[in-house]
């Protein structure tokens, strides 16, 4: 687990300080340089246009990563904001997050993820489509968190500490700071480390589909999308490095989120 946290944390900290790591910009075209392979000029070698791979691979991270690290984070607090309110509360309170989760857990995200995005122009500013990508993504991915969050709640609101605290005048918010929250953090951990992952996929579908990011800004998406071609395939296999990349990352989050998990079943 070690390995794994040290390798994912090391990519998003390359990921934070792309434009220190790389030489060129990743839309610079080198045309004379097209489709070269590995070497010392070009780490991972160039695409069509003669564009870095590495350049480009290191920047869509920045993008691809932090749009799964942004709508995980996201959607663990709307989570954790709307399951402890319902959880504590009960009552008409309750009933009524509970449905709310009941039918955002329905609801097919990835077909709401495409409606909504068809709404946009396909050369729509990539800040847009970011922060549209990003609010999507959590505002969606809320229930899960929620339902999580609500079963401790309720579960820890009855314990004798509690039930001591509320005896001596303890206001709900104080219970919730002090006695709840810090309960719901290591199941909030394992939530994130399964979400970031799956949303990060989200990203790369939504790119590799053409409807996430444009081709001049790049994400592990598009550069996947970029390996469309038969002859890409077989003549430059430096393209399907991105492919290995989020294999690896993916891998690293299973491990993390397996470990997370066994931690806490072993602290009950």
């Amino acid at each position: 687990m070690k390995a794994c946290l040290v390798f994912l944390l090391a990519i998003h900290l390359l990921a934070a300080m792309a434009g220190f790591v790389t030489a060129y910009p990743p839309a610079e075209q080198h045309r004379e340089n097209a489709w070269e392979a590995p070497g010392a000029r070009f780490p991972l070698g160039t695409d069509g246009l003669g564009r870095d791979q590495w350049s480009r691979l290191v920047h869509g991270a920045r993008i691809s990563l932090c749009s799964g690290l942004a709508a995980g984070v996201l959607s663990a607090g709307l989570g954790l904001l709307l399951g402890g309110v319902a959880g504590l509360a009960g009552g008409w309170v309750d009933r009524m997050v509970t449905r709310l989760m009941e039918l955002f857990l329905a609801l097919p995200w990835m077909y709401l993820l495409l409606a909504a995005r068809a709404f946009f122009p396909l050369e729509t500013d990539a800040r847009v489509v970011f922060t549209a990508l990003l609010l999507l993504l959590g505002a969606i991915g809320w229930a899960r968190p929620a339902r999580l969050v609500r079963g401790i709640v309720m579960s820890v609101k009855e314990r004798e500490s509690v039930l001591a605290a509320r005896g001596f005048g303890a206001g709900q918010w104080y219970l919730l700071r002090r006695h709840i929250v810090p309960e719901t953090l290591p199941a909030l951990a394992t939530y994130l480390s399964l979400a970031i992952p799956q949303y990060v996929a989200a990203e790369v579908t939504l790119s590799f589909l053409g409807l996430g990011f444009s081709g001049s800004t790049p994400s592990w998406g598009s550069l996947v999308g970029s390996m469309g071609s038969l002859d890409v395939l077989t003549d430059a296999w430096w393209m399907g490095l991105p492919v290995v990349v989020l294999a690896v990352v993916f891998g690293c989050y299973s491990i993390v989120s397996s470990a997370l998990a066994e931690t806490q079943r072993q602290g009950r």
